[in-house]
C-alpha cells in the first residue's frame, strides 16, 4: 500500500489503449435512392449501410477487442479526459502481461479473418446480389492495416517536473494549473471507486430483500473482486474509502449457499447489506 507521503505520480501512471478495427459496412447511394423513391422521403432523411461480409465473421475480432477493453477498464480508473485511464503502479506488471495476451488473441483473430477474406467476399456476392460492388472491398493488405493496437503508457504530470523557463510568473501559473489538474483527477478517481463499491452492495441488498429472488454466487464474488482492487486503486489515498472497503469485505464473507438455504441468515445478510448501502450513500452524497 502506498504511503501518504507519496504523490499521485508516484502511485500511478496514465495508460491508453486504442484498438481500431474494420466494421465491414459501407453506404450505397443506389440503395438509398431506392428507399427514398419507395417511401417518398427526403434524400437527407435517411442513411443506409450494407453489411459487406457476414456479421458473424467479425465476432471473434470484436470479442477479443471487447475483452481487452473491459479488462483495462476494470483495472484502471478514469482520468480527466475520456480516453486515458489511471493505472495503479501495483497493477502494472500483471496488467501488461494480461494486455499482451489480449493483443496476441486479437492479432490471431485478425489473421484468421484475413485468411477467410477471399471466401467471405465470394459469399458476399450471393448475399448482396445487385448491391455487391467490388470497389467496396479493400485489398487484403489494406484490410489488415485497418486493424490496429496502440497501447501508450506515460507518467502523470507533476508540477515539480516543469522544466521550461517561461519566466517566474508564467512558470508558477503553469505549475498551479498542473496541481489543479491532478487534484481534479484525484476527485474523479475517488468518485469512480466509490461508485464501483456501491454497485455490488446495492445489487445484493436489492436481491436479498426479495425472498423469491434468486441469490447467485456472483453477488458475493463481485464484492470480493472490488474490495480486492480498491486498496491498490485508491491512489488518491482516501482513508474513508479504504475503511468502507473493509466493511464491504466483511459483507462478502456470507456464504451464498447458506444464504440460499437459511431464511434467517438471508434476512441477516439483507440487513447488513442495507446498512452498508446507507453508509455508502451518505459518503457519496458528501463528494
Amino acid at each position: 500500500m502506498a504511503t501518504t507521503k507519496q504523490t499521485l505520480d508516484q502511485r500511478a501512471m496514465l495508460i491508453s489503449l486504442s484498438i481500431p478495427y474494420w466494421g465491414g459496412k459501407a453506404g450505397d447511394e443506389r440503395m438509398t435512392d431506392d428507399i427514398v423513391a419507395a417511401r417518398k422521403s427526403e434524400r437527407d432523411a435517411i442513411e443506409t449501410k450494407k453489411l459487406l461480409i457476414a456479421p458473424a465473421a467479425l465476432n471473434t475480432v470484436k470479442a477479443a477487442r471487447s475483452r481487452a477493453r473491459s479488462f483495462l477498464f476494470e483495472k484502471t480508473s478514469p482520468w480527466i479526459d475520456g480516453g486515458t485511464r489511471v493505472l495503479a503502479s501495483a497493477f502494472y506488471f500483471d496488467t501488461m502481461e494480461k494486455i499482451r495476451e489480449f493483443h496476441t488473441e486479437y492479432e490471431q483473430a485478425v489473421a484468421e479473418l484475413i485468411r477467410n477474406y477471399p471466401k467471405l467476399k465470394g459469399e458476399a456476392r450471393k448475399r448482396l446480389g445487385d448491391l455487391y460492388k467490388d470497389e467496396d472491398y479493400p485489398s487484403a493488405e489494406m484490410l489488415k492495416a485497418k486493424f490496429g493496437w496502440d497501447l501508450k503508457v506515460f507518467p502523470i504530470p507533476a508540477s515539480g517536473d516543469w522544466r521550461v523557463d517561461l519566466g517566474t510568473k508564467d512558470n508558477a501559473a503553469i505549475q498551479k494549473q498542473i496541481d489543479e489538474q491532478v487534484k481534479q483527477a484525484c476527485a474523479v478517481i475517488t468518485r469512480d471507486l466509490w461508485a464501483r463499491l456501491m454497485t455490488p452492495v446495492s445489487k445484493m441488498a436489492e436481491r436479498l430483500k426479495d425472498a423469491e429472488a434468486p441469490f447467485r454466487d456472483s453477488l458475493i464474488t463481485n464484492l470480493k473482486e472490488i474490495t480486492g482492487l480498491i486498496p491498490a486503486m485508491n491512489v488518491a489515498d482516501d482513508p474513508k474509502l479504504n475503511a468502507m472497503a473493509k466493511q464491504v469485505e466483511a459483507l462478502a464473507k456470507f456464504d451464498p449457499a447458506e444464504v440460499r438455504e437459511d431464511g434467517k441468515l438471508r434476512k441477516k445478510a439483507a440487513d447488513a447489506a442495507d446498512d452498508i448501502l446507507k453508509k455508502l450513500a451518505g459518503y457519496i452524497g458528501e463528494k
